[in-house]
């Protein structure tokens, strides 16, 4: 699978999900980003040439679960010296007072559980 074929599964994955929507802040060239029904929230970087990197506050995953997917934590702490991406940041989604964590998605099974974590399996979740 080419990135950009792995880019659009991940796509239509989280546009085939009930419990996703674009946030209010919308998406823009480097970020997609994306809410639960129940107010957790998802960033897509899609615009990487040989990987696709999926944005989680730190604290919505249970990061043992997902250990083995290659990850960075950025810790709102440290941001002066160390931000993710600043289009995932907007005032109906990411805080610049929230742990992240940014996984590194080769594959479209490691984008399947990044998502189930973040917004169930979609059917009575």
């Amino acid at each position: 699978m080419t990135n950009d074929e792995l880019k659009a599964a991940i796509r239509a994955m989280i546009a085939a999900h009930p419990n996703l929507e674009p946030s209010a802040d919308g998406h823009n060239k480097h970020m997609e980003r994306y809410i639960t029904a129940n107010g957790t929230l998802l960033g897509l970087e899609p615009d990487l040439k040989s990987k696709v990197n999926l944005f989680v506050e730190r604290r919505s995953v249970p990061l043992r679960d997902l250990s083995d997917i290659p990850h960075k934590e950025y810790f709102a702490a440290n941001y002066a010296t160390s931000k993710p991406n600043h289009d995932l940041f907007g005032p109906c989604s990411f805080k610049l007072d929230m742990d992240l964590i940014s996984f590194f998605i080769t594959d479209l099974w490691s984008a399947a559980r990044v998502i189930r974590s973040v917004a169930g399996e979609g059917a009575g979740s």
